[in-house]
């Protein structure tokens, strides 16, 4: 708990005791802010209950005059508040939190208070702005000045930036957007500012076609220091080493998300950030998107890109490179040589062959999830030599395929097509459309250090608190905050000992445990000892690679600290280090390790599948992960392999004889049985062993009391799920129910069955979805699409969303979309639900209709409610063409209730988008872009439905959108894939921060809300609990809304409406769909 929250609850304690109401705080007025904030003095606290009363009471313990409330939830401090100058009341409108009755802000707005309320404030002088030059006429297709990308627009804001683009003038219009210019910005003639100028936001803005211009010497915005531009590009090259792969688990330890923080929205330069990271000690800076500047001594985390995906220009230098979206130009500090880290190997191909969709060349297709990660050249080649065939090709930057003949890939001729190249550990050229780079599968190709043979393998699994899986199948915790031993030779010197530690965050007497750290003895003494550890808390650690941005980890060989790219000098062991994931391969035990370090409430852990490759040795081994003979019903043992009894009923897996038996058989008591090392201060064995310890059975008390919260329904009684969800968090309590092994086990009861006769192997985890829908309202985002049941004899889905007949042979989608809650629908008819607050791309299509530089796409902009959100406003672009839709609340009749954009104006002329025809039925609250002059029967629709907005895209065929990228996944396979084209996401709240409109993806709405890149989407506060809590409470019957949703065709727009109802707790959401 944080010291504000310590102070903020003594407050709320001295209040009620003393049974008195404070006296209402002087309101002082609606206020603007911005990234370099308008109170700024005590940075800012966050609450999911936030009132005006609990902002001034923050404030006014920090003895700040002012207090300032935005966004419903963030409050703020300072004795100013005028930096931004005053807004209508009207952009101050957002609820409190914690009392929607309050008015607490709005977006880039602060409801500013009073925090001493015993005498009248004055109100603070308000800074004077700069005077326009000119209002002047501006022309969509003869644009006087260039649109800048710029969130909120006030006119100081606008003229900073245009200055800092190099722009003489700034021009405002329509009161929300920002444009620079020369000295021609007049070429559309002048006009009478009192009449068409007459838009304000902060300052003079402009109005609908109309620019109030601005000298940007009016600027008082101040470049940082740097060396000459003639120097610029010359000293950045000489550094610049690599262009490298990013995601949310950085390549580079210090960022924008780290405590160390360089986020420059304006003026950021190499020389900028390489300054900032030699302060900080560390080897490599890197620049992302223009404007981040990342620090670390490692860069090679995710593998390298093509150095043409490194193309931004720094915004404070258009000499320099600053990465790109999801890529980081890496640069050396320090004063030289200037020498790149190794692992940028190039591996020869065979050559680019032609390939065919309807015949393949190469017929042994591979999956994302086969990969067990995205498709690069190493991983291609090695899964394709696990398989035992002899050629591995890759198409389209993202696709592999394998071959056992040169006849096969050669069937169709050479090609000229294959220009992708992609990233990865190992570099190479990833073929292109229709086009295979071939690569021979051969012993100068193969690293077969974490190659598994694709069957045979025995996998146990240790995730969460822990929650253990056998190699057998048997399911049980281990609660002993200890050193344990996991895995034991009976013949030779092997062991595999685990560290557990409590959940240090969880109020309760008696904390579950995760685990914390992993070491692996050789079989003999020239085998090497490897130690994969989290720094602990408040230790330094000698040379961590920090994952996650928070965790820490250490990597140890014999008892010497290696970094995770150094060359350990052993060939009988492999540690590989890859984003949030650490392999380690250890080949004499024929054993693999796959960790996942994982956050969950500021809680560092592990959670690792432990894999015997081929089942090797499975009757000489012991321990917490079992025996791997195929009979769970003997995996617990004592050292000598004798069975132990397992208890009956789930409490026995959990609670005391669980317990008992890890302890009085696994435990290491003595530090001469320990292979850990612990070179910190103050720390040492005896720092961890708690052998000696019994029971405490007010951990199973407290445990059974949370079984009753109803924020834990979700889990339906199963206690490993309350637990992980108490402990850690909901996101935990969801990894628990997602974790593939869970399927495979059984928990309350033991099945008698005699042992195999040969062992019986865990099938690798799959990310694929189920079939089957669910029964009633789901309580937040799945973990992978739902399927749709199977289309009925008349080929439709219901209604008019049926697919187009098309062509012979294409390939067709029943289309997707999205609707209300809001619920995503992929290409393959399978329903997710995502309920962030954000843009969002749905479908961008490049080059749509075979039409070069006309591209289509869909935005959508969605809205949180408490604990649900629905979308709010659809934007689609065609070429130039822009149509924005918007529902309303308000009762509203025939045109009245049309509100739409054409072209950012408000119910502008409105014909076609790019020559495709558009309809609109007010009656049907529809809007209807006709695709029928390039693909026949296909259309996309827009409707609202009160303020609920949905999109449809009808009859879509390969044709069409076969190209298509965004949420609604890719179209051949429905995967939900990430912008790389190759990372498939199946948490969906990770899906939408991923497709947030970007930039890059341009501007589709007529005006800017929040958040916006690089600002996440806003996720609800409680996703999961509390809204499953709401459901329960709904004054509307169950059974009400399912009668209501009965005439609904497609079960899972039943599901959905359904869940409607009762989180709208509105009967009438029926007719949304």
């Amino acid at each position: 708990m944080t010291a504000s929250l310590l102070i903020l609850t003594s407050l709320l304690l001295f209040q009620t005791a003393n049974a008195v109401d404070p006296p209402k705080p002087q309101y002082m007025g609606c206020f603007g802010d911005a990234e370099e904030r308008a109170m700024p003095a005590n940075g800012y606290s966050s609450d999911a209950a936030m009132t005006i009363q609990i902002c001034v009471d923050i404030c006014a313990h920090a003895s700040y005059a002012f207090a300032g409330i935005e966004v419903g939830t963030e409050c703020f401090c300072d004795n100013d508040y005028t930096r931004w100058g005053e807004l209508d009341q009207s952009k101050c409108s957002a609820g409190c939190a914690g009392d929607y009755n309050e008015e607490c802000g709005g977006s880039w707005a602060v409801s500013v208070y009073a925090t001493d309320s015993s005498v009248e404030q004055q109100p603070l002088p308000l800074p004077s702005f700069a005077t326009p030059t000119a209002c002047v006429a501006d022309d969509s297709n003869n644009r006087a000045m260039t649109q800048v990308e710029l969130s909120p627009v006030y006119t100081e804001l606008c003229i900073d930036e245009c200055f800092k683009l190099g722009y003489d003038f700034a021009g405002l219009q329509n009161g929300n957007e920002c444009h620079c210019g020369d000295d021609t910005y007049n070429k559309n003639g002048y006009l009478n500012a009192a009449v068409s100028c007459n838009k304000e936001c902060i300052g003079e803005c402009g109005g609908v076609g109309a620019l109030t211009v601005y000298d940007t010497t009016h600027s008082d915005y101040q470049f940082p220091s740097a060396a000459p531009s003639t120097y610029h590009a010359t000293w950045a090259e000489e550094r610049k080493l690599a262009c490298v792969l990013d995601t949310w688990d950085r390549a580079m330890a210090v960022g924008p998300k780290n405590m160390h923080t360089v986020n420059s929205p304006v003026g950021m330069t190499v020389q900028a950030c390489i300054t900032y990271c030699e302060g900080l000690n560390f080897a490599y800076a890197g620049l992302e998107n223009r404007n981040e500047c990342y620090c670390g001594n490692e860069y090679r985390t995710h593998g390298f890109a093509p150095v043409t995906d490194c193309y931004h220009k720094c915004n404070g230098d258009q000499s320099q490179e600053c990465g790109g979206p999801w890529r980081v130009t890496v640069y050396a500090t320090g004063s030289g040589p200037f020498t790149p880290l190794p692992g940028q190997p190039s591996i020869p191909n065979l050559g680019c062959w032609a390939d065919n969709a309807n015949d393949r060349a190469m017929t042994a297709h591979v999956g994302g999830s086969e990969l067990r990660g995205p498709v690069y050249v190493q991983r291609c080649i090695n899964y394709c030599f696990t398989e035992g065939h002899k050629f591995a090709g890759l198409q389209a930057g993202r696709e592999c395929y394998c071959a056992d003949t040169e006849t096969e890939y050669q069937k169709h001729g050479t090609s000229t097509g294959c220009d992708r190249e992609c990233g990865g550990i190992a570099y190479g050229n990833c073929g292109g459309r229709d086009a295979l780079t071939v690569y021979s599968v051969d012993e100068h190709n193969v690293d077969t250090r974490f190659a598994r043979p694709a069957t045979g393998n025995c996998i146990a699994t240790a995730w969460g608190d822990p929650h253990i899986i056998t190699f057998d199948g048997l399911k049980y915790d281990v609660h002993v905050m200890s050193e344990m031993i996991f895995l034991k030779s009976r013949s030779t010197d092997f062991v595999l000992q685990a560290r557990l530690e409590p959940v240090y965050t969880l109020s309760w007497n008696s904390k579950p445990a995760v685990t914390t750290g992993i070491v692996i003895k050789g079989a003999t003494a020239k085998l090497p000892t490897v130690q994969v550890s989290l720094v602990p808390q408040g230790q330094t650690g000698e040379k961590p690679s920090t994952v996650r941005q928070q965790c820490d980890v250490e990597l140890f060989v014999d008892g010497t600290a290696y970094g995770f790219y150094e060359n350990l000098e052993t060939n009988d062991a492999h540690v590989l280090l890859s984003g949030s994931m650490i392999h380690i391969s250890y080949p004499s035990q024929k054993l693999q390790l796959d960790i996942k370090v994982v956050v969950w409430q500021n809680v560092c852990h592990f959670s690792i599948d432990y894999v015997l490759l081929d089942c090797a040795n499975n009757n000489d081994y012991v321990g917490l992960l079992g025996s791997p003979d195929g009979d769970k019903t003997n995996d617990w043992m004592d050292e000598n392999n004798a069975p132990q009894t397992i208890p009956s009923g789930a409490g026995g897996y959990l609670f005391q004889p669980a317990y008992d038996y890890a302890i009085n058989n696994w435990c290491i008591g003595t530090p001469i049985d320990s292979y850990f090392t612990y070179p910190y201060e103050n720390l040492s064995f005896s720092s961890y062993t708690n052998c000696l310890e019994p029971f405490d059975p007010t951990f199973e008390d407290a445990l059974i009391a949370a079984e009753n919260d109803p924020n834990n329904a979700k889990c339906n009684g199963d206690l490993g799920c309350i637990l992980d969800t108490v402990a850690l968090g909901d996101e935990a309590g969801d990894a628990y129910l997602n974790e593939p092994a869970i399927l495979e086990t059984i928990t309350a009861e033991i099945i008698e069955s005699p042992p195999a006769p040969t062992p019986a192997p865990v099938p690798l985890p799959t990310p694929y979805p189920t079939s089957a829908p669910t029964s009633g309202p789901t309580s937040g985002p799945t973990s992978g699409p739902t399927k749709a049941p199977t289309p009925s004899g008349d080929g439709g889905s219901g209604g008019d969303d049926s697919g187009s007949g098309g062509d012979g042979g294409r390939s067709e989608s029943n289309g997707a979309g999205s609707n209300g809650d809001p619920h995503f629908r992929t290409w393959k008819e399978e329903h997710f639900e995502f309920h962030g607050q954000c843009d969002i791309v749905m479908t961008k299509v490049k080059n749509f209709a075979n039409r070069i530089g006309i591209d289509l796409d869909i935005h959508l902009r969605t809205k949180i409610v408490r604990y649900w959100s629905y979308i709010e406003t659809v934007a689609v672009r065609i070429g130039n063409d822009i149509l924005e839709v918007k529902g309303s609340a308000a009762q509203e009749d025939d045109d009245d209730k049309l509100h739409y954009w054409s072209n950012f104006e408000y119910h502008g002329e409105l014909a076609d988008l790019a020559g495709f025809p558009v309809t609109i039925s007010p009656r049907r609250n529809k809007y209807t872009i006709d695709l029928e002059s390039a693909y026949p029967g296909q259309k996309i629709e827009i409707s609202t439905f009160k303020e609920f907005v949905s999109v449809k895209i009808i009859g879509a065929t390969e044709d069409s959108f076969g190209k298509s990228i965004g949420m609604t996944g890719e179209f051949k396979t429905g995967r939900t894939l990430a912008r790389d084209g190759y990372t498939e996401l199946n948490c969906f709240n990770e899906l939408g921060q991923e497709w947030q409109v970007l930039p890059s993806d341009g501007k589709l709405f007529h005006e800017m809300s929040r958040p916006q890149f690089p600002e996440h989407c806003f996720l609800p506060e409680d996703p999961h609990g509390e809204r499953t809590r709401r459901l329960a409470e709904s004054t509307i019957a169950e059974e009400a809304a399912e009668a209501a949703c009965a005439k609904l065709k497609d079960e899972l727009d039943r599901k959905d409406c359904i869940y409607d109802i009762l989180a709208t707790q509105d009967m009438d959401m029926v007719g949304a769909y």
